[in-house]
């Protein structure tokens, strides 16, 4: 990508995002954040007590998707199950209107190439580092 577009499109992401206010994460809930809600279609930035960015993700438009259910109502999908997750302080939320899924998904890339959150994929955590060293060891290949 041309570098300049590559920025561009960074710094109209980062404006929109700065300026939304910050969700504690104590106040997500079903009825606030829940299907039924505008927290889908969107980025979410999930911020530790330093105001650092650790972790980006984003809300499809699915009927059972939202911002919520990423959080904490997907059972063992959610965000709550993780390891790193009671470093979650706060997070911001923004919703694209004119984008689908996919663009959505090329968004959150585009951010997380930039700001390196520590949890996004990139960072392996300890529970998944350790099982595949362990298949690695009982798997020789």
């Amino acid at each position: 990508m041309n570098e300049d577009k590559w920025q561009k499109l960074q710094g109209i992401i980062d404006k929109l995002i700065d300026t939304k206010d910050f969700i504690y994460i104590w106040e997500v809930n079903s009825r606030s954040h829940g299907t039924k809600t505008n927290f889908k279609l969107g980025l979410y930035y999930l911020y530790d007590a330093n105001d650092k960015i650790i972790y980006i993700g984003k809300v499809g438009g699915g009927c059972k998707t939202s911002f919520y259910s990423r959080m904490i109502g997907h059972g063992n999908g959610a965000h709550k199950a993780q390891d790193w997750y009671n470093e979650v302080v706060k997070c911001k939320f923004h919703r694209f209107d004119n984008f689908n899924d996919s663009e959505i998904e090329l968004l959150e890339r585009l951010s997380i190439q930039k700001h390196h959150p520590k949890y996004n994929d990139k960072n392996l955590s300890e529970n998944v580092l350790g099982r595949l060293l362990k298949k690695f060891e009982t798997h020789e290949n």
